[in-house]
């Protein structure tokens, strides 16, 4: 079945699903259906039939249980109580299917469970665990088929005279974990005595089904849980490893913990003090550990619960099993014990109303369904009393457990079991979201937080510890832990004047064609600062500097500075009205500036004017200076909310240790800084006293300089510039147009600013491997930094953090109640230490918020950046944004910078900024980008779907040729043109077909895609659901409507605009775009335009090569991907007769591209042997392979099917049959079976479908009768750790081992074989490729 189609049968599932109607009330109480009919399914039956409509090949509704018996077995005395079950409970020998256009219950007359017995005494413990495993994993995964059953499976292992293994696995559908004890009680009462007189059924589960349907809801019920669920419902955003997927793939894990006996105990205690019950106790506990992950307070939590309020119910087997949603609102901080008695009494509301099917629940409040979250809830918590094993008689021990499949419905689910002495906590999470190691942490996080508990059952739960010592200690010391001597300098001139005597001749400023040396510049300033002091006016205040880029800017610092005085900069292109206040506010009494530009000083200015031509020496030398760290140096005046800058002073002190921790940090002081940002922005104190402290030349440049970018890249090798710190936007844009020549003088980068995109970072390695880059961040307040990273090549494949503490500073990432987070969870960012200012000029109350007591260090303080990060798991800090760019969306938390983050990804998009936009009340995402030519937003929206949720995808793009600049170079994002709701409506709305070429396509498109509606021409033929198969059935339609396509065209033109286009051009246009002569030409660019030695992928038995288009985009536009797809597709050539004809016509077409080695290959199943016979060919011609990859999959033999001898298939079936090798036989039928029905339909198929089977069908003759031989080179092996787990596969080590005669490198990824070459589980398979073509580079 198609993919298109097997999404509108589920959609057309859901919708029936969702509309279905209760049924009235006939019957009162449950007794006996009527006799011949057929049961319903329950609603919870219903459930589940639904979702195993809607995921048939997913096993997360099996449940398996394992049974280890030690002692005298009889394995079929043991199928036989298995079979008397079966005939006592008619459900378990039910199927499920249509019957008058409904779904009923139908019992099999015979009880027939699937049953197997593997004697494995012959094999040692090794192999036996070997093959249990194996056959566990089959028997426990194998999706059950509900219309054919049987839904329960028995599999006994005899490992030796009394060592038994059992597993048993049923489908939920027709069992519970109530039932589950039910049914191990009665099936040991049959083993022991077939004739076991067991009291008799006086109803059926079949007849409850029957019976709950005819029931009335009570309409309290559902009165109860409208109060209940009114308002928003939440998304629970635990702190995730990675962005929750557009569509689930259920994939699971589990992790368990047990409580030693005296917190267990404790715990009890707890209960028994609230008088409630353990359930509620950990029920609470889990709800504060959440609220703690998450900082959300509405918490909801799933909790099932089996609906047998009958005794009649209680001896049945049957799905039981509903749901009730427990709700808490955690935001007036209570205590525990607080906490504890709203959860005691919302659980005894809840179950006192537990009467409503939860999807009955979920259709009546009509809450909004999406694919990538449960409804309503995301987390589920789950108590089991520890039920004792049944006896299966006197001579036989029994141990039992259940098994782990690998799968996870929720999010995140806890189980608690009750073990008697103990209490053992297992959590359920999501792959798709969580490592393990993520989930091992959060176990000893729920720990701890018991431990609070029990300690502190009366304390405010956001005040209990999640952190044990250990962790808290290496938050809070060790990742801020330097042990630096602090300056023995006591002002920040002094380290300038140690230049100045050290290196008078040396250049300390340069301008233009004007420079200062170092004796100059100190003089002058010497000069200026005797004459300042000489003045009436002087105080040792803040001293305005209104000056333009020039050499007498640093004149003008150094003099104030050393005059006792805090420079105060004032940039003249500032409006007028902005000068004024900062003058006013800051009590200005004196202001410096050149006499060309003072008349541009507002005229209300009360201080007194100096110009610097008229400084003069002073004719006596004023007393000299105290020392005093804590004079002020300068005041800069950042934005404020009120409207109106605030000014933020800092002293020496401040600045002497934000300086010297420069020092430090970096290898090498500047040789030659350029300074590119205004005065009046606190980035240009690094640049300017890191490079005048340590013997550098400062280079200034005029205002907006960045703005000519060639020019600027003259500049760079013009003064041999070594040290930079710029915006990352402004860097990207340096190494995009300036050549390696003109930045051969660089040796450190510092960006700051803006979160530094991946993009930049591969650029950056790309052109300039030998220059340091680094990530600084830090907030005026903290004099200018506060962290720095050393970005690696690696930080582009996630986004790039901004590191660890810097020298004299420390970071905290707190929680609201300024309590420590743990690693992973998101908090607000604070700072403390010595280079903190002391807070806003003239602003005590703004200083009090933002400047806090510190909790973990009396008397000192913390500022409060307003800024969200999190901890890595090394100690270094993801920035995450602001706190007032975090948004809701449809109650899903959205961080703007995430979808900002995967934007820049893409090579097409160089900026971006993510707003949310509100209009009647209503929220939508808007994204403005700035971007190459040709910017296809349309194909960017179907790029997005397949990497963010669906409530994450921008509503609109609005594409920019430039974004408004602030004079600081930021983004002013208040300048960004608000698009509204009609214009957005306007920019959705699908481009039809115009021209005779695009109708046909469209045509063509909405046919075989089996849309709804025609296509627009902007339409991705990928993001529709386009693939290999698709594109043949596309090409096929095409030729019959005069169009002459292939699947190379569909990469190079992917919507019908550009198709059409394309084939629209005359003969010799095309023959200018230099395609090939052949229409199916065997080299098909997968990333056009892309750089980089080309990594060249082969295609799969199935003849296509569209499942390396995801690989590809993952590689991005710095690994060129090629793709080798097999000749004889368009019908014009003969086939290959073998593999090595095979890879010699690849290698042509490959030299086409690249005409030298040293060559990249890499295959995949089918394409190894191809891989492998193309290496053998290059290396005998001379040519070097530096890089043969294999994917996941090797050679059963290395003999071909010839000298096997498998053309003897009657001599071969026997062997088979005289050994029994059932898989073997069902293999060969199916094989026969294959190429018998596609000689049956060939004189049905059409031309291209006739090219597609003969090609496949070629392929596996040629692979099956190829003779692998050993390869000198070395061979490296990606494994994808479903089959890195399976020793099943341990044979494809094995296999390439003897054949890698130049060694074997193996690495294993995360993912699933079948999904490697998919989102998300591409990623890493991309990550690992890039570092093993990076090592090649």
């Amino acid at each position: 079945m198609s993919d298109k189609k097997s999404r509108a049968k589920k959609d057309a599932l859901l919708q029936q699903w969702l509309k279905r109607k209760p049924q009235k009330a006939k019957v009162p109480s449950i007794s006996p259906r009527p006799e011949d009919s057929l049961a319903p399914l329950s609603y919870g039956q219903e459930r589940l039939w639904l979702l195993q409509q809607l995921y048939p090949d997913n096993a997360f509704y099996h449940y398996a249980h394992r049974y280890r018996f030690t002692g005298s077995f009889d394995a079929e005395r043991f199928g036989r109580a298995v079979e008397l079950l079966s005939e006592r409970h008619q459900v378990l020998r039910s199927t499920f299917s249509e019957v008058d256009g409904q779904i009923r219950q139908v019992p099999r007359s015979e009880a027939s469970p699937e049953r197997s017995h593997f004697d494995l005494r012959e094999y040692d413990a090794a192999e036996q665990a070997h093959q249990i495993a194996q056959q566990r994993e089959a028997w426990s995964r194998r999706p059950f088929d509900l219309a054919k059953g049987p839904l329960l499976r028995v599999a006994t292992f005899r490992t030796a005279p009394e060592q038994h293994e059992v597993l048993l696995v049923i489908h939920h559908i027709i069992g519970d974990r109530w039932s589950l004890r039910v049914l191990q009680e009665e099936l040991a009462r049959y083993y022991e005595n077939p004739e076991a007189p067991l009291e008799a059924l006086p109803i059926q589960y079949g007849d409850y089904a029957h019976w709950q349907r005819q029931q009335t809801q009570n309409q309290s019920h559902l009165d109860y849980w409208r109060r209940q669920l009114a308002g928003e419902l939440p998304v629970l955003q635990l702190p995730a490893d990675r962005p929750r997927p557009a569509n689930p793939s259920f994939r699971g894990g589990m992790m368990s913990q047990t409580f030693d006996p005296q917190l267990s105990q404790q715990i009890r205690r707890i209960s028994q003090q609230q008088q409630t019950t353990l359930y509620a106790v950990l029920l609470t506990a889990f709800k504060v550990l959440l609220q703690r992950y998450t900082g959300q307070h509405d918490i909801l939590v799933g909790t099932p619960f089996t609906n047998r309020d009958k005794v009649v119910l209680e001896k049945l087997i049957g799905f039981f099993n509903e749901t009730l949603v427990l709700r808490s609102d955690l935001s007036d901080d209570p205590s525990f014990d607080q906490l504890l008695q709203r959860v005691k009494k919302t659980t005894a509301d809840a179950f006192a109303h537990q009467q409503m099917p939860f999807d009955r629940l979920v259709r009546e409040l009509q809450v909004e369904r999406m694919g990538s979250a449960n409804p309503i809830f995301q987390v589920m918590f789950l108590f089991n009393n520890a039920a004792p094993s049944p006896a299966f008689g006197s001579g036989l021990e029994l141990r039992e457990e259940s098994i782990d499949l690998g799968v996870s419905k929720f999010d995140l689910t806890l189980f608690i079991n009750d073990e008697g002495e103990q209490l053992s906590a297992t959590f359920e999470y999501a792959s798709d979201l969580f490592d393990a190691s993520t989930i091992q942490r959060m176990q000893g996080h729920f720990e701890q937080l018991l431990r609070s508990i029990v300690a502190q059952p009366t304390a405010p739960v956001s005040t209990l510890d999640l952190l044990a010592t250990a962790e808290r200690q290496e938050i809070l010391e060790e990742w801020n832990r330097g042990d630096y001597a602090a300056p023995s300098a006591t002002s920040i001139h002094e380290l300038f004047e140690a230049q100045a005597t050290q290196h008078p001749e040396r250049r300390a400023v340069v301008f233009r064609e004007t420079s200062l040396t170092y004796g100059e510049l100190n003089e002058r300033a010497e000069a200026l600062a005797q004459y300042l002091r000489g003045q009436e006016a002087w105080t040792a205040g803040p001293v305005g500097l209104f000056v333009p880029p020039s050499v007498d800017m640093m004149v003008g610092i150094w003099g104030i500075l050393k005059a006792g005085g805090a420079y105060l900069p004032l940039d003249p292109a500032y409006p007028s009205e902005r000068i004024a206040y900062m003058l006013s506010d800051a009590e200005v009494k004196i202001v410096l500036t050149p006499q060309q530009i003072r008349d541009l000083l507002p005229a209300e200015t009360e201080a007194k004017i100096i110009c610097l031509e008229e400084v003069s020496q002073a004719s006596t030398e004023p007393e000299p200076l105290a020392a005093d760290p804590d004079r002020l140096a300068y005041m800069i005046y950042t934005s404020g909310s009120s409207g109106q800058p605030k000014g933020v002073p800092i002293t020496h002190r401040n600045l002497l240790h934000s300086t010297v921790a420069r020092f430090h940090f970096y290898d090498t002081p500047p040789q030659a800084f350029l300074l590119l940002s205004s005065f009046s922005f606190d980035s240009s104190v690094a640049g300017i006293f890191w490079t005048l402290c340590a013997g550098g030349t400062l280079v200034l440049t005029e205002r907006r300089s960045e703005q000519n970018i060639l020019a600027l890249a003259q500049l760079f090798q013009r003064e041999a510039i070594s040290h930079t710190l710029m915006l990352p936007s402004l860097y990207d844009l340096l190494v995009e147009h300036a050549s390696t020549e003109q930045l051969q003088s660089l040796r450190t980068v510092m960006v700051a600013g803006e979160a530094c995109s991946p993009r930049l970072v591969n650029k950056h390695f790309e052109q300039l491997p030998q220059v340091r880059l680094y990530n600084e961040y830090g907030p005026t307040e903290a004099t200018v930094w506060s962290t720095a990273h050393e970005i690696r090549p690696v930080d582009a494949e996630t986004a790039v953090p901004i590191g660890r503490p810097i020298p004299y500073l420390h970071n905290y990432i707190l929680d609201q109640q300024l309590q420590p987070v743990p690693v992973g969870v998101a908090g607000e960012l604070y700072i403390g230490g010595v280079a903190l200012s002391r807070g806003y000029w003239k602003r005590p109350q703004l200083t009090a918020e933002k400047f806090v007591p510190h909790p973990f260090q009396p008397g000192q303080r913390l500022y409060k950046t307003g800024d969200l990060a999190r901890y890595r798991r090394d100690g270094r800090i993801d920035f995450l944004g602001r706190a007032d760019h975090q948004v809701k969306i449809r109650g899903h938390r959205v961080e703007l910078d995430e979808i900002k983050s995967v934007l820049l990804r893409f090579a097409t998009v160089q900026e971006a900024v993510v707003q949310i936009q509100t209009t009647d009340a209503h929220q939508r995402i808007v994204a403005y980008l700035v971007g190459q030519e040709g910017l296809d937003t349309e194909a960017l929206r179907g790029q997005l779907k397949r990497q963010l949720p669906a409530y994450m995808v921008p509503a609109q793009f609005v594409v920019l040729e430039a974004f408004p600049l602030l004079p600081n170079g930021k983004i002013d994002q208040k300048k960004l043109p608000v698009v509204s709701q009609s214009e957005a409506a306007q920019d959705r709305e699908r481009t039809p077909a115009e021209s005779p070429t695009e109708v046909l396509l469209a045509e063509v498109w909405q046919s075989v895609l089996q849309l709804d509606a025609a296509p627009s021409v902007y339409d991705n033929f990928f993001a529709l659901g386009g693939d290999s198969i698709r594109s043949i059935a596309v090409i096929a339609k095409a030729q019959k409507k005069g169009l002459s396509l292939a699947p190379n065209h569909l990469f190079d033109y992917q919507n019908i605009r550009e198709l059409a286009q394309f084939l629209d051009r005359p003969p010799v246009a095309v023959e200018q775009t230099g395609q090939v002569a052949s229409a199916w030409s065997t080299v098909v660019p997968l990333n056009k335009g892309a750089k980089g030695r080309p990594l060249f992928c082969i295609h799969s038995g199935g003849a296509h090569v569209f499942f390396y288009r995801a690989l590809a985009e993952r590689m991005g536009q710095e690994q060129a991907i090629y793709a080798l797809q097999p000749a004889g597709l368009g019908g014009e050539v003969e086939r290959p007769q073998s593999i090595e004809e095979m890879a010699t016509a690849y290698i042509e077409a490959l030299r086409s591209v690249q005409a030298t080695g040293p060559y990249s290959i890499l295959g995949t199943c089918f394409s190894n042997a191809v891989g492998l016979e193309m290496a053998h060919q290059l290396r005998e011609a001379g040519q070097r392979v530096d890089r043969l990859i294999f994917v996941d999959s090797g050679p059963v033999h290395l003999q071909s099917a010839t000298a096997r001898g498998e053309k003897q298939t009657l001599k071969r079936m026997g062997a088979m049959l005289a050994k029994g090798d059932w898989s073997a036989i069902r293999k060969k039928l199916h094989n026969r079976f294959y190429y018998f029905r596609q000689k049956v339909q060939a004189p049905f198929e059409n031309e291209q479908e006739k090219n597609l089977r003969l090609t496949i069908t070629n392929l596996n003759q040629l692979y099956k009768y190829y003779d692998w031989q050993p390869y000198e080179g070395e061979i490296i092996f990606i494994r994808s750790s479903e089959f890195a787990g399976r020793s099943d596969k341990d044979y494809h080590i094995s296999q390439w081992t003897e054949l890698a005669k130049g060694g074997l490198e193996v690495h294993v990824v995360e993912g699933h074989h079948l999904t490697l070459f998919e989102e998300p589980e591409v990623a890493g398979l991309a990550e690992q490729l890039k570092v093993n073509l990076t090592v090649l580079s």
